[in-house]
Order: C-alpha cells, then sequence, then structure tokens
C-alpha cells in the first residue's frame, strides 16, 4: 500500500476497466476505499479502508520487505496481470526462502 500511494514499484499506471469498473484507467488515480476493496474482495488480502489511511501516512517504501512464498507471488502475479501492468514483483518479495532449514550464524 505504500508504493501505490507513493506510486512506486510500477503502481503509477493502472489497467483500464480493472475488476470490471469502468472509472479506472491508465493514469487513474484509485481512492482508499477502492484499493482496499481491490485487495479484499478481488486479491483475498484483509484490508478495510483505515489499513490504506494508515499506510499512506508512511513517506518511504522500503523494497523487498515481503516474506517470498508462494501464496505472496500468487497474489503480487494477480495484482499485476489485472490492475498494475508495470508492477515491479522483485521490488516487493524478499531475496531469502520461504524457510531455513539452517539457522543464519
Amino acid at each position: 500500500m505504500i508504493a501505490w500511494k507513493l506510486r512506486k514499484a510500477g503502481t503509477h499506471e493502472v489497467k483500464p476497466h480493472a475488476f470490471g469498473r469502468t472509472n479506472i484507467f491508465p493514469t487513474y488515480k484509485l481512492k482508499a476505499k477502492e484499493m482496499s476493496e481491490i485487495l479484499s474482495d478481488e486479491i483475498g488480502v484483509p484490508c478495510t479502508k483505515t489499513d490504506v489511511d494508515n499506510a499512506a501516512k508512511k513517506t518511504v517504501f522500503t523494497p523487498q520487505r515481503v516474506p517470498n512464498t508462494q501464496e505472496v507471488r500468487m497474489k503480487l502475479a494477480r495484482l499485476r496481470l489485472d490492475l498494475f501492468p508495470r508492477l515491479e514483483v522483485t521490488d516487493f518479495i524478499s531475496g531469502g526462502a520461504e524457510f531455513l532449514l539452517i539457522e543464519d550464524r
């Protein structure tokens, strides 16, 4: 959400008529309520308008902070396919594996 608010990591352009919403066009700036509805209803990420509003207060996007799991990769791929065609998935997921078999020292 921080990347979206700051228009980073490929979130600056949206797919026209994404998720059947006729008001969305490439340079349209999604509202917080729309973003929360898309994440919750379309992507399956529980999110409220308050969550989006709180994330919007952040002023810096820190890349690679999302766990690199299959579920996360699938949800990011769906966002890229259906909402943000220029989404830079690698800017979100961490470089580490899903889990470590040996403790890092």
